[in-house]
């Protein structure tokens, strides 16, 4: 709906737009599972705070990576320690078990949680290795987020070195625009509400890093 809002009042700022998953060649239907297993909490809409793109770029690399993790949640898929990652995956996984929820009971023990904990952190660096790829050969001007899960997943990206050591695959990163993914679109109204504020924000050049 939003691209078919675009696409009426003939704007060419999305022509050879690509469109492509943050977290690759991991298909579930229940997006809490992927956010459950690489780590990805989203803030709070009450505690959210925003930060401008200019306040943003004055931040050295360390100021940003801990700035990100104060707000992302307790876990840093990255950095912080897998046994202990680990215990909570398979805690999680245990409580949904004896709940009956479905989509649980992935982990008959800690070990296979565990093993799950290094094969997601080993996924993550290689989709941000390929993102980095697929930049390189489209050459974006501009990074468009579907939701805020998807944000936080990219948020994330940055604490992996080649993400870093990459400044224009960092300026996309701190310079995207986020809008609501489709699955939260619930209205004509909405979807022309965010088509607008995309347009907006594309054409002025103007995003901000939403914390």
């Amino acid at each position: 709906m939003v691209y078919n809002f675009v696409e009426s009042h003939f704007d060419d700022s999305f022509d050879g737009c690509y469109i492509t998953d943050i977290i690759k060649d991991t298909i579930d239907s229940n997006s809490a599972n992927i956010k459950q297993n690489f780590f990805i909490s989203t803030p709070s809409r009450r505690k959210k705070e925003y930060m401008s793109s200019n306040d943003w770029k004055v931040l050295s690399e360390a100021e940003k990576l801990e700035y990100i993790s104060s707000k992302i949640g307790r876990y840093n898929l990255m950095h912080s320690n897998i046994t202990k990652m680990a215990e909570t995956l398979f805690k999680t996984d245990q409580n949904k078990k004896a709940s009956k929820k479905n989509n649980s009971g992935h982990f008959d023990s800690l070990e296979e949680a565990e093993s799950q904990v290094k094969k997601n952190r080993a996924k993550f660096i290689e989709c941000a290795n390929i993102f980095i790829q697929e930049c390189n050969i489209i050459k974006p001007k501009h990074l468009v987020v579907y939701g805020e899960d998807t944000e936080w997943a990219l948020l994330r990206m940055l604490d992996i070195d080649a993400v870093r050591q990459n400044r224009k695959i960092v300026d996309l990163i701190e310079n995207h625009i986020e809008i609501k993914h489709y699955s939260g679109v619930y209205s004509i109204a909405n979807a022309i509400k965010e088509g607008q504020r995309l347009l907006h924000a594309v054409n002025h050049n103007q995003s901000a890093i939403a914390f």
